[in-house]
């Protein structure tokens, strides 16, 4: 049955990018009326909706209570980045205090348990204190309305970032290191770089796959002059 009392849905957008931020949102629904009005928006799993549909549905939704958390490169190479979707689901939380919590694992099955476990820990929950009743599931956010509407939060306040970026950077892609434009930029930046760092992950291991093969194509091409 879909949950829809006081019920909060969180999802994310960017966990997995080599460029720009993760942002994790947060879409709080206060009864079945809410549900149904997102409902006639046309929400979906943001994934199923064009980059146009979901603008038009985050335009519309007026009225609706919602939050984002916007975790920086900078903070993703300091910090654990499963920690952070804890921190930042531990915000919400506390800012919403729902009855019911969904969460779209971003663990798979297996992982689950033990991130119920440190969601617990790190909000604080006890028995003076009791937790809201959790729903982690994984691509909760094709299941569930507040999920949903998370996603569409979080993409949409992630692809205004990254076109922002792209503005003062350049047409870098998508971000994701499954992008040719992407990886493309990230290997064929010399100058500028000072630029560009903030913005990128450098713990990420694509990252260190661009260097490796730019830096033996400049030994390659050294070793052919020098063999000239």
């Amino acid at each position: 049955m879909q949950p829809a009392k006081f019920t909060l849905g969180v999802d994310e957008a960017g966990r997995g990018s080599l460029m720009g931020p993760m942002v994790l949102s947060g879409f709080f629904l206060r009864d079945r009326e809410e549900l149904e009005r997102l409902k006639a928006l046309g929400v979906d799993d943001s994934k199923k909706l064009s980059p146009g549909e979901r603008e038009r549905i985050y335009e519309a939704m007026n009225g609706f209570s919602y939050q984002s958390v916007v975790f920086t490169p900078k903070d993703i190479d300091r910090e654990n980045i499963n920690r952070l979707e804890l921190l930042g689901v531990r915000d919400l939380t506390q800012r919403f205090k729902p009855q019911i919590l969904i969460w779209d694992a971003p663990v798979p099955p297996e992982g689950i348990p033990k991130l119920l476990c440190h969601l617990r820990f790190v909000v604080g929950w006890t028995e003076e204190a009791p937790s809201p009743h959790i729903i982690l599931e994984n691509k909760a956010d094709a299941t569930y309305v507040a999920c949903m509407a998370a996603s569409i939060v979080a993409k949409v306040t992630r692809d205004r970032e990254i076109a922002r970026l792209r503005q003062t950077l350049g047409d870098f892609g998508s971000g994701y290191p499954s992008d040719p434009k992407t990886r493309a930029f990230i290997a064929n930046v010399n100058g500028g770089w000072e630029a560009i760092a903030p913005h990128v992950r450098h713990k990420w291991s694509t990252l260190k796959k661009i260097s490796d093969l730019k830096s033996q194509a400049s030994d390659s091409q050294q070793q052919t002059l020098c063999a000239a």
